[in-house]
């Protein structure tokens, strides 16, 4: 049996776009949300006006309440699987307030709940 040229061409076509929509799946948003508590590491107390956000996503921030409660919306606009990497696993959650020494905490979307985050004061 003989295949067209053009015929072969679109199978392969086809089966090309099989693949590539196995490997970049679920586009579109994804919601996530990081929250939890930021303290002093010596006293626990609760740290108010802390800011908190994710290092390689601008525009999404949260600042700690009165007591040092938080929630982050962290929610990504695009594919979360690329060539089998799952763009949405690790980050790196930023904190910083006045008087204290920046912190960075890597979280992983998803399985990031309550958090509690304690900063140390900044040396004089």
């Amino acid at each position: 049996m003989k295949h067209a040229p053009g015929r072969l061409a679109g199978s392969i076509g086809a089966m090309l776009l099989c693949l590539l929509a196995a490997c970049v799946t679920h586009p579109g948003t994804v919601p996530e949300t990081l929250s939890g508590q930021v303290v002093d590491a010596d006293t626990g107390d609760p740290i108010r006006g802390a800011r908190l956000h994710l290092a390689d996503v601008p525009g999404k921030d949260a600042v700690s309440s009165e007591d040092g409660q938080f929630t982050l919306d962290a929610t990504r606009q695009w594919p979360t699987v690329l060539l089998g990497k799952n763009l949405n696993s690790g980050r790196v959650l930023v904190v910083e307030a006045a008087s204290y020494t920046s912190l960075k905490v890597d979280v992983k979307l998803g399985e990031a709940t309550d958090l509690l985050l304690r900063m140390h004061r900044a040396a004089r």
